[in-house]
């Protein structure tokens, strides 16, 4: 399992308040919703999917379908949720159209602006094994007000985060040690925050070594 896929999952289990609940679900809806006839919410990762399912049954107790990898409509690596009622009421709750109106409703609070990024990473995030040495997390977008918005509520929390484009869209990315673990503080993800901790401890104490040898080895060398 890599490092992404198992910090999701411990993000899919906590339990929050409603608002919280509301604003991820914002942030999944924005970063990886379409709204047409229905509102189609899509990721590859099936956690994530379970996630918006539940809580939006919990929120809106809307009518879904879920689209499996094996089903010929979608991409083979992907899942959807298609969500048939209570199209309304969502859209004017979140708004697929571009608002900064919304976002800032939806996220009065730090707890709530917590929230926010946590939808975001499971919508659109990942981030590197910290057993490399290339630091690097990042959030993944099409829209260019909504990485403003995420990269905006980042540094709220003081977190340096740096946007950059991509392909066919921007991402909202952390390349400081500190500051990666920190955003997963901040979303509560705190057996990712163990893991990265211990093995970036780890991997900077063997770095260590290596150099004291070498160290030694060179002096050993002139002497």
């Amino acid at each position: 399992m890599t490092f992404t896929r198992s910090v999701k999952e411990e993000l899919t289990r906590l339990k929050l308040t409603k608002k919280e609940n509301l604003a991820e679900v914002s942030a999944l809806l924005h970063i990886n919703g379409v709204k047409n006839e229905h509102i189609i919410f899509s990721s590859k990762n099936l956690p994530t999917i379970r996630r918006f399912y539940s809580l939006m049954k919990e929120l809106y107790d809307a009518d879904m379908d879920i689209i499996t990898k094996d089903d010929p409509r979608i991409a083979s690596k992907g899942y959807m949720v298609i969500i048939k009622s209570k199209i309304d009421a969502i859209d004017s709750e979140h708004g697929f159209e571009e608002d900064t109106l919304v976002h800032d409703l939806i996220t009065q609070t730090n707890d709530e602006k917590r929230a926010y990024l946590r939808g975001a990473f499971l919508a659109g995030g990942s981030i590197n094994d910290p057993i490399t040495s290339n630091y690097h997390l990042e959030i993944f977008t099409t829209s260019k007000q909504e990485s403003i918005f995420v990269q905006r509520l980042m540094n709220h929390f003081e977190l340096n985060a740096k946007i950059t484009t991509r392909r066919d869209g921007l991402i909202i990315y952390l390349k400081e040690a500190e500051a990666i673990s920190e955003f997963l503080k901040l979303v509560s993800a705190f057996s990712g925050v163990f893991t990265f901790e211990e093995l970036r401890i780890q991997r900077d104490f063997n770095n260590n070594i290596n150099r004291i040898i070498n160290c030694e080895i060179a002096n050993e060398k002139k002497t």
